[in-house]
């Protein structure tokens, strides 16, 4: 079966709703490490945006480069479920997450060596799908989360991730906390390979000291 942009012979499949959340400085670029991206205020904000949603969708780049614990504000009322896209299943066995997060889903692709899935299995609690034949198809694994009670997604990812989401225009949401900075070390939000341009209608701003967040919606 052909699935293009969440339709399969002109059938719609019902896709989540899908929030970006990131953090750049004014010349597009990231370093958690940096004191201007240390905000206790945002860390709070993107804190309780996770304990609104139902899934986080993350990256082994992300996981190799930060070893976030994806804390939210309130534990107590539930933890979102995180998915990992893994193509080769090469996310470490002592990443954070995997103590913090309770079970994780690894999505990996069809051509994961057999080895790289066994030691993953044995050390951690997780979950693993396989979606795309050489790549993880995120276009394909959208609707499958949503049959599954994923409505609502936040995506944290690395910069081809981001951009993979708003070139295949499933991004419904997003926020970004520009920092009070340029800086010349760091990854960028996101990469140069934008396929088309991206509508944005600002819903608000906020202030945090002397570092702000917009909030946008995607103009579809």
């Amino acid at each position: 079966p052909i699935l293009y942009n969440g339709k399969l012979w002109g059938v719609v499949f019902e896709m989540p709703y899908v929030i970006l959340d990131c953090s750049t400085s004014l010349n597009g670029r990231f370093d958690s490490e940096k004191s201007d991206f240390q905000n206790n205020l945002n860390a709070y904000r993107v804190q309780k945006l996770r304990g609104s949603v139902d899934a986080i969708i993350t990256s082994v780049e992300r996981i190799r480069a930060k070893n976030p614990e994806f804390k939210v504000s309130d534990p107590s009322s539930g933890k979102p479920r995180i998915f990992i896209i893994d193509k080769n299943a090469e996310t470490p066995v002592d990443a954070k997450l995997f103590k913090s997060c309770g079970k994780v889903t690894v999505v990996v692709s069809k051509s994961v060596k057999k080895s790289n899935l066994d030691r993953i299995k044995e050390a951690c609690d997780v979950e693993v799908l396989l979606y795309g034949e050489v790549a993880v198809n995120i276009t394909e694994i959208l609707p499958e989360l949503k049959k599954r009670g994923f409505a609502k997604i936040l995506v944290e990812g690395d910069p081809i991730l981001n951009t993979r989401f708003l070139n295949n225009n499933l991004v419904s949401e997003l926020y970004v906390m520009l920092a009070p900075s340029m800086i010349s070390s760091g990854e960028t939000v996101f990469t140069e390979h934008l396929k088309t341009d991206v509508g944005l209608k600002l819903e608000g701003i906020t202030q945090y000291g002397d570092s702000i967040v917009l909030h946008y919606l995607v103009k579809k």
